[in-house]
């Protein structure tokens, strides 16, 4: 099986993949910030750009459910956009920008992926804080802009 791919589903298997998707993006965003703490930040900084791809592929998955409420009794839930989403990091963190630029569009969607947005938020913080940490080691504390960081947390707030 080509692991870019997801398998045929069925509808409780789309269920138990939201939530494992959401349980690694949580797991992968808490660890970064763990290992933040303790100065890691090369290793921080991946694990907060897996856990962001982890929620990238939630929220794909989401919006794939949505879609099949209307689609003919029949229709596999695997669809073309998904397999090319699995497989590029580029869209999954595309699709992570979309939802925060665009928003959930109903209530279902804002009680569904509430646990998204929180990973998402855990992950924009984990990203500022290693680069910050980054600047401050690499660079020292007259190199960061602390005008632009003001605005980057505000952004995530």
């Amino acid at each position: 099986m080509d692991i870019r791919k997801l398998p045929d589903l069925t509808p409780a298997q789309v269920v138990a993949l939201m939530d494992a998707l959401l349980a690694n993006a949580d797991t992968l965003l808490t660890t970064a910030l763990t290992v933040l703490e303790k100065g890691q930040v090369p290793l921080a900084r991946s694990l907060a750009i897996l856990g962001m791809e982890e929620s990238g592929k939630a929220i794909a998955v989401h919006e794939r459910r949505v879609e099949m409420t209307a689609a003919p009794d029949g229709e596999p839930f695997r669809c073309a956009a998904l397999d090319q989403l699995w497989g590029s990091h580029h869209r999954k963190l595309e699709k992570v920008y979309d939802f925060l630029e665009e928003g959930a569009e109903c209530e279902d969607a804002l009680t569904q992926l509430a646990a998204v947005n929180k990973a998402i938020n855990r992950g924009g913080y984990a990203l500022v804080a290693t680069g910050l940490h980054q600047c401050l080691t690499e660079e020292g504390p007259n190199s960061v802009d602390t005008k632009k960081l003001e605005k980057l947390f505000l952004a995530l707030a």
